[in-house]
């Protein structure tokens, strides 16, 4: 169908190829992580990245889903350049060490670039972090 179709084109259309992003074929450097721990905070996503990429981003987002008053299982950190960001999909994409799902299996952390690009759209949209 036209919706699923849609769909496809547009998970293809986020994913990260971190030759292209390191060749700078691919100039965007803000990312989704999916998948972190509902308890998890800026900080913890914070400490998590700067193990590795210390220096390399400016902005991380957890937003807040309001019904539930809890993270959203997601968060956004804008890259200062696409090599950082094909450094962390390298880093992160696959790890499963970040929680487990409900039924106790492990929830393999997803990287993928994010549909809204640069800190001010996000913050348009979801406000300010923590």
């Amino acid at each position: 169908s036209l919706a699923v179709s849609r769909g496809l084109a547009s998970a293809q259309t986020l994913r990260i190829h971190p030759s292209r992003a390191e060749a700078g074929e691919d100039p965007r450097c803000t990312v989704m992580l999916k998948n972190i721990p509902s308890s998890w905070t800026e900080d913890h996503v914070r400490e998590l990245l700067e193990s590795k990429l210390a220096g390399a981003f400016d902005f991380i987002l957890i937003p807040v889903l309001p019904v539930q008053d809890q993270a959203a299982g997601f968060a956004f950190v804008n890259f200062l350049t696409p090599a950082a960001v094909a450094a962390c999909h390298r880093l992160c994409d696959g790890a499963t060490c970040f929680g487990q799902s409900e039924d106790g299996a492990s929830m393999p952390l997803q990287v993928c670039y994010a549909k809204l690009q640069g800190v001010t759209d996000l913050i348009k949209v979801w406000g300010r972090p923590g």
